[in-house]
């Protein structure tokens, strides 16, 4: 551990110049994580990507990707706070792999095939009914059962249920 050194003249002597360096630049982020934050990114909405640019990336205040966006800067803030909400769901949503899935899809009876496989792309169950031309609550019944099918694997059951608490615009 590193005495702690006030006299200008001695911190030469206590911090080495990679120390000093380290201390201006901003942290380098490996390769990897940046694919991940590259894929996390490709499940959010347009409109939530191009924040994300505005803000994560480009590093505009608020206040001046309202100016850009011609909305409010309390809206901005809004939209950033949900946002984060998305991109911390994405991070912590399980993998479950492509094979589970279609073996479970195809257990499914129409119409819950079609419901199930696009809620697994948009899992909102408004944007559903909307595409099917069905009510909100006949998705939420037909999801609520799959749930509830014993037939089909707890891995796919518990993973369709996960998605039921997504947050709205993203798309998987």
């Amino acid at each position: 551990m590193r005495e702690l050194c006030m006299d200008p003249t001695v911190i030469e002597s206590c911090w080495s110049t990679e120390d000093v360096e380290d201390l201006w630049e901003e942290p380098d982020f490996r390769e990897d994580e940046i694919d991940v934050l590259r894929n996390m990114t490709k499940n959010l909405s347009k409109a939530d990507q191009k924040l994300y640019n505005l803000f994560y990336l480009d590093r505009l205040t608020q206040q001046e990707i309202a100016t850009k966006l011609n909305i409010t800067q309390p809206t901005v803030s809004f939209r950033i706070a949900a946002l984060e909400k998305s991109l911390h769901f994405i991070a912590n949503l399980p993998s479950i792999d492509k094979t589970t899935i279609r073996r479970n899809v195809k257990k499914l009876t129409p119409p819950r095939t079609k419901y199930v496989t696009l809620y697994l792309k948009y899992p909102n169950q408004a944007t559903v009914a909307t595409k099917c031309g069905v009510s909100n609550s006949n998705i939420s019944k037909q999801l609520t059962a799959v749930i509830r099918d014993e037939n089909l694997d707890p891995e796919f059951r518990s993973y369709i249920a996960l998605l039921r608490t997504a947050p709205p615009n993203i798309q998987l």
